[in-house]
């Protein structure tokens, strides 16, 4: 990497998962109509980490290409790091009694963590240490969107009888569009510094 590939934009990285975000609800919309299309007995989660994995992973890749990043092999790393918790999770719940919100929340942790880890293998010559902190960021951030989201929907619903109906409906909404954004705050300096600790050992 030269000095002018070891950063992202802050306003291009916002912009790019936001964007992927918006993406993946689509997709995921999408995918759940498929399903339902083939099956109408058969309710799969997979669909919703494949979805939202497959929107973020290439518009982030799309993002880091001005860094020098393989935009295809962060999509790649993303999508099937999500895959894989998500369709644990869909045995989970077709052979035992588990709470769907737990075992979904446990996924998508587990996701993230795999994810930061197989993205850091796309930089050139990242550290252990920095991919490290990558992971910890990286699923911190996830976890807090997925929670944003989730909460947001879990109150408009509850809430639904005592809320305004314009209330409940903006909150529904919200929380499938503040997501993207929330993620994107909480990793755009971390993917920074990942970038710069990349850039760093090249130099030594």
């Amino acid at each position: 990497m030269n000095d002018q590939k070891n950063t992202v934009p802050r306003k291009r990285w916002f912009l790019f998962t936001w964007s992927g975000w918006l993406i993946g609800v689509v997709l995921v919309v999408l995918l759940s109509i498929l399903m339902e299309s083939l099956s109408h007995e058969v309710h799969v989660q997979f669909v919703v980490g494949f979805g939202m994995a497959i929107g973020l992973g290439a518009m982030q890749g799309m993002a880091l290409r001005s860094s020098g990043i393989a935009a295809a092999k962060w999509a790649l790393a993303t999508t099937s790091a999500f895959l894989l918790p998500y369709l644990i999770a869909d045995l989970l719940l077709l052979t035992n009694d588990l709470r769907a919100e737990v075992v979904l929340a446990a996924a998508t942790v587990l996701g993230a963590a795999l994810a930061a880890v197989l993205q850091a293998r796309v930089i050139p010559v990242a550290s252990f240490r920095s991919v490290m902190r990558w992971s910890l960021a990286h699923t911190t951030a996830w976890a807090l969107a997925y929670a944003w989201t989730m909460g947001l929907l879990w109150a408009s619903n509850a809430y639904k009888d005592v809320l305004p109906g314009w209330l409940a409906v903006i909150m529904a909404f919200g929380s499938l569009l503040t997501g993207g954004p929330l993620l994107a705050l909480l990793t755009h300096g971390p993917v920074q510094r990942l970038l710069s600790a990349a850039q760093d050992q090249c130099r030594t």
